[in-house]
């Protein structure tokens, strides 16, 4: 498994898709531009739109021309690689929307002192609960020190 979904890595990822529209296709109800670097942002989110409104994904030579990013086709895919590139990009999305999920809550509470063990969902009163990692937490109290920070700054 990837610890650390760097720009090439997200590239490969588009990349991956733009050869096989099922792949694609069998991903988009998890396919979030904005857990993209910010770099591949813009690219991911016209291509999500594109296959969207035309329900076909768009070129490479279109890419480049609407958002400027150069991708490559990846030849001699196999199904051995897509089942890589399946489970890689559902670990990439959970771990992408936790850390926004984390953000945000962060963002809300910058000053929170009494989170810990285990968080409740605020907009579920029926929520029993998430317990938290160590590294969930200090996820988050490294966003809270950012949130904290921008605020005093402001």
């Amino acid at each position: 498994m990837i610890e650390q979904y760097k720009l090439d890595t997200q590239r490969l990822y588009l990349e991956m898709f733009l050869n096989d529209a099922e792949t694609f296709s069998r991903c988009q109800s998890i396919f979030e531009p904005d857990n993209f670097d910010q770099k591949l942002r813009e690219t991911a989110k016209f291509i999500k739109e594109h296959a969207d409104e035309h329900k076909v994904l768009p070129t490479i030579d279109q890419i480049r021309a609407v958002t400027g990013v150069d991708l490559k086709p990846v030849p001699d895919l196999t199904e051995m690689h897509y089942e890589w590139f399946m489970t890689e990009f559902e670990n990439f999305t959970k771990k992408q929307e936790l850390e926004r999920a984390l953000r945000e809550l962060a963002r809300l509470n910058p000053h929170a002192k009494n989170v810990g063990g285990i968080w409740k969902n605020p907009l579920n009163p029926r929520s029993r609960g998430r317990r938290w990692d160590s590294s969930q937490l200090e996820l988050f109290r490294k966003f809270q020190k950012e949130y904290a920070t921008n605020e005093a700054q402001n």
